[in-house]
């Protein structure tokens, strides 16, 4: 690497005057310092705020400011954010920087939580599914969680609550899911099945909603046996890909998608719940038992 190829590797990392110095970042006290994309993403210090460029060509900005309108509650999983449009620059995006699921805490997830994280996921691609919108780049890393210490610095996010992010490769299209044949996939996280290259994009998230999970679950469940349940609904969401050139139909759709895993997380609540009532009733009768075992018997 030649010396001014160093330095514009440096100052990939050092946010543009232009956006450090915006009306809009300066206004909100945000300090950026930190590059969690070079050239695309900054965050403050310590990490509360994010600000994105998005890709002036792309369907990022206007995506965020369709789905925005739609209100913050469930279930409605993008982020709250303020879209910021300029007749000279790129359009961005300033957001709260939150927990990605990798340092969620995993060790701690059992098999109740990972359903009701799992639920959120799927209804976020669900509401996109419903909007037309494929989010084309499902992944571990494109997830976060709103954390007890995000709370006093942003009023607008909900505890516990995951939210979907980057829509860098997003796309609204006329047809929604069931009716949207094949398009070209774009560069994603997530390898692609068999080498295809083409694919039903609402299908595609579906895909990599499974792949997904299977990598939650082995990072979750690395040294012990992981629920069958979820593990054999990762393996359904993979499907049994073909190759569909036109409609795919190899796997679920997202609505349908959801409703099971909602059914899942019933079934697991009700065995949480018998497993700590028959503890309970277990722990009970045997201190009835010792306590009646410890009484002195008749003289």
């Amino acid at each position: 690497m030649s010396d001014a190829d160093l330095q514009r590797f440096r100052e990939s990392f050092n946010p543009p005057a232009w956006l450090a110095n915006h009306a809009e970042v300066t206004a909100r006290d945000i300090h950026l310092v930190y590059a969690l994309k070079p050239g695309q993403v900054y965050c403050t210090s310590p990490k509360r705020f994010a600000v994105k460029i998005t890709d002036a060509s792309g369907e990022e900005a206007s995506i965020y400011d369709k789905l925005l309108r739609l209100g913050p509650a469930s279930p409605n999983h993008v982020l709250p954010c303020t879209v910021v449009w300029s007749d000279t620059q790129h359009p961005f995006v300033i957001m709260p920087c939150l927990t990605d699921l990798t340092n969620a805490g995993l060790g701690k997830w059992n098999s109740t939580s990972c359903a009701r994280i799992f639920g959120q996921m799927v209804e976020a691609v669900e509401m996109l599914h419903r909007q037309k919108i494929a989010h084309m780049d499902i992944a571990v890393n494109n997830f976060v969680m709103a954390k007890a210490h995000h709370m006093p610095h942003h009023d607008c996010i909900e505890l516990g609550k995951i939210y979907i992010i980057d829509f860098g490769v997003s796309h609204h299209f006329e047809l929604g899911p069931g009716r949207q044949s094949s398009i070209k996939l774009p560069p994603t996280q997530v390898p692609k099945p068999q080498g295809i290259t083409h694919l039903d994009p609402f299908s595609w998230d579906i895909y990599c909603l499974g792949f997904t999970f299977q990598t939650l679950l082995g990072w979750v469940y690395r040294d012990r046996p992981q629920p069958w349940m979820l593990r054999r609904y990762a393996t359904w969401l993979l499907g049994n890909e073909q190759g569909c050139t036109a409609v795919c139909h190899c796997r679920p759709g997202a609505r349908e998608a959801l409703w099971v895993i909602t059914f899942i997380g019933w079934i697991l609540d009700a065995a949480g719940v018998s497993s700590k009532v028959l503890d309970l009733a277990w722990n009970g009768s045997a201190s009835v038992f010792g306590s009646r075992a410890l009484r002195p018997g008749p003289p």
